[in-house]
């Protein structure tokens, strides 16, 4: 795998990599805030843009990942407290209208609530909530997409071996 280093700010630290096998991108590594540190890294299937993983506090733990196809934002998987104990993820139309949301408010691994959304609407026509006092064997059940076969186990060229050619 080739690699290409870029300095954006031109203060004589990379900023980006940018990954390609036979001249196809296969991965951006992006440091935004000029740290030394990654923040961002965009993955690419066939040279498709296929996924993002963003770390929107500069803390070097991921708090977004985006899924695309097509180029359009089909779901957004996030930690809104930046700690990663509470997740969301959000789902979104082949025109990049958001379908369902789905949130853990309590930080327990599982989501509680689901929102339903008719394309175009801000508003979801639909709650539904498993936050009780008690849950009950029904709500114990419901299946999610979180980690199954939806998730992309994808390894980033940082952490794989690659020969790096400063162009």
């Amino acid at each position: 795998m080739d690699c290409e280093k870029i300095d954006i700010n031109e203060d004589g630290k990379i900023d980006q990599k940018i990954y390609s096998k036979n001249g196809v991108t296969q991965c951006v590594v992006r440091d935004l805030n000029f740290d030394g540190v990654t923040d961002m890294t965009e993955f690419y299937r066939d040279g498709v843009h296929y996924r993002d993983e963003i770390d929107l506090d500069f803390d070097e733990i991921c708090d977004l990942i985006v899924t695309y196809e097509n180029g359009v934002a089909v779901k957004k998987e996030y930690s809104y407290d930046f700690d990663s104990n509470r997740h969301g993820i959000q789902f979104f139309d082949s025109n990049g209208n958001r379908t369902e949301v789905r949130r853990d408010n309590d930080g327990d691994g599982k989501y509680d609530t689901i929102e339903h959304y008719r394309p175009g609407e801000d508003e979801p026509y639909r709650v539904d909530s498993t936050l009780k006092a008690e849950k009950s064997e029904t709500d114990k059940n419901i299946k999610t997409d979180n980690n199954n076969e939806n998730s992309d186990n994808t390894v980033s060229p940082e952490s794989q071996g690659t020969n790096e050619t400063a162009k």
